[in-house]
């Protein structure tokens, strides 16, 4: 069965999906010396993967949604 999702929600959805990514990426680049050290990871490593989100939220979430 499908779902269909009233056009105005969905964007709504989206700027929301796109603000959360986006705090999520700021906090990254910000923290990223800690949440390195806190997840055993390589800095780089955190500010290339939060660098992705923050392009992910920008786009607000183009490559997943129609």
């Amino acid at each position: 069965m499908h779902y269909i999702v009233n056009p105005s929600r969905l964007k709504n959805l989206l700027r929301l999906d796109a603000l959360l990514g986006g705090t999520t990426a700021v906090v990254g680049l910000a923290f990223s010396s800690a949440l390195a050290k806190l997840l055993g990871l390589s800095t780089l490593v955190v500010i290339i993967v939060a660098g992705i989100t923050l392009l992910y939220a920008g786009l607000g979430g183009w490559p997943c949604y129609p």
